[in-house]
């Protein structure tokens, strides 16, 4: 049976949402060690304007 770990990652946007190549670097880095995307992200909003992307992500968990 596989066991798996997760990770959340908060990519702070400000005032306005970040760019692609921000997304993009994110994603392939998480990806390069060995994260898989769970979902789509979802935007959090915080006091003042403030938002950021959350993403959530799941890898295999080597056995030992």
């Amino acid at each position: 049976m596989k066991k798996w770990e997760y990770k959340t990652v908060r990519l702070p946007s400000g005032e306005k949402y970040p760019s692609e190549k921000e997304v993009d670097a994110l994603m392939n880095e998480c990806g390069k060690q060995g994260w898989e995307l769970l979902a789509e992200p979802r935007l959090i909003g915080g006091g003042g304007g403030k938002c950021f992307l959350e993403f959530f992500f799941k890898r295999a968990i080597s056995p030992k």
